[in-house]
């Protein structure tokens, strides 16, 4: 099944863009771009809403005993932040070179306040935000294999990417070690289970290429299990 509510979220952001870009003088004075490099960490403001216009984002916590953990993904068109109360515990690093827009919170709700249609989809968003991060969170209680595979099949969810079909290329920066984090395992066990997926027939490796061979079967390899066990998008 198609991740239907990421296409959409795309979309309506790439709506909301255009809406506010109507007053290009009030567009330029309360919305940046800000580039950020590959791999630079970067700090959000609570006095501001981003958008990815390109690129791709993780964002990670580091525990006290210095290992990185990622929380969630974010890709072009996707919005994130933080709030008044939250603390700088976790922070955002860039996966390629990436641009985003940087958009005033006042300014982006007073205009969507007058624009109910708009301002319920942004909440849903938002909504739907809270909802991946529990799926993310769950990946705890799963043994190493399956949840490698989980999470494989929630990152392509996040991005969108089974929209292109059932056989896709992953981005580049889907890498073992960015798979690891989320997975809280050792690379090693992602290389390991990436070799069974491989020899069953789910991915293909060229080189640094990783390619999904059926996605279908990897939705079907995850309906075994409860429900409490496995966060899927069904």
């Amino acid at each position: 099944m198609k991740n239907r509510h990421i296409h959409d979220e795309k979309q309506m952001m790439a709506d909301i863009m255009l809406y506010l870009a109507g007053n290009q003088k009030l567009f330029r004075t309360h919305i940046k771009e800000r580039k950020v490099r590959r791999n630079e960490v970067f700090h959000t403001d609570s006095d501001y809403f981003y958008i990815v216009k390109k690129g791709a984002f993780v964002s990670e916590l580091s525990s006290d005993k210095g290992n990185t953990h990622s929380l969630m993904l974010y890709s072009e068109m996707q919005i994130f932040g933080r709030s008044d109360s939250q603390s700088s515990i976790a922070v955002s690093r860039a996966l390629t070179e990436s641009i985003l827009y940087q958009i005033d919170r006042d300014f982006m709700i007073d205009h969507l306040y007058v624009q109910p249609d708009l301002f319920r989809s942004v909440t849903n968003v938002f909504f739907h935000l809270t909802e991946d991060f529990v799926r993310m969170m769950a990946l705890s209680n799963m043994k190493p294999q399956d949840k490698i595979i989980c999470t494989l099949y929630l990152l392509i969810k996040r991005i969108g990417l089974d929209r292109e079909g059932n056989s896709f290329q992953l981005p580049s920066y889907i890498t073992q070690s960015l798979v690891s984090t989320f997975c809280r395992t050792k690379k090693f066990t992602v290389t390991k289970e990436y070799q069974r997926l491989i020899s069953e027939g789910y991915l293909e490796i060229n080189g640094r290429e990783v390619i999904v061979l059926d996605f279908q079967r990897i939705e079907d390899y995850l309906i075994p299990f409860s429900p409490k066990q496995v966060p899927v998008f069904l």
